[in-house]
């Protein structure tokens, strides 16, 4: 699958082998294929907040859509996503 991926020509190829990586850069155009590489360098990534994650977004997510439907007033959601939250975190 690599192969026809570097084969492509413009498709970052989403692998660490330096060797089959070397192909990629040196295939011609466009003509600056490493530059792709040192932009990822200035990405700025979301900081991780540990393994239950996706469990503390889904529980503000409810509580918002829940505030959002007037089931709960937005104090009161923002209280319940506080605790269960909290609770995730430990």
């Amino acid at each position: 699958m690599t192969t026809v991926r570097l084969d492509a020509g413009w498709e970052l190829p989403p692998i660490s082998d330096e060797s089959a990586l070397s192909t990629y850069l040196t295939m011609g155009t466009p003509e600056n294929r490493q530059a792709v590489f040192d932009s990822l360098d200035a990405v700025a990534l979301a900081p991780s907040i540990g393994d239950n994650q996706s469990q503390m977004q889904d529980v503000v997510t409810e509580k918002l859509t829940e505030a959002a439907a007037g089931r709960l007033t937005v104090q009161e959601a923002l209280d319940q996503a506080e605790t269960e939250v909290n609770a995730l975190l430990g």
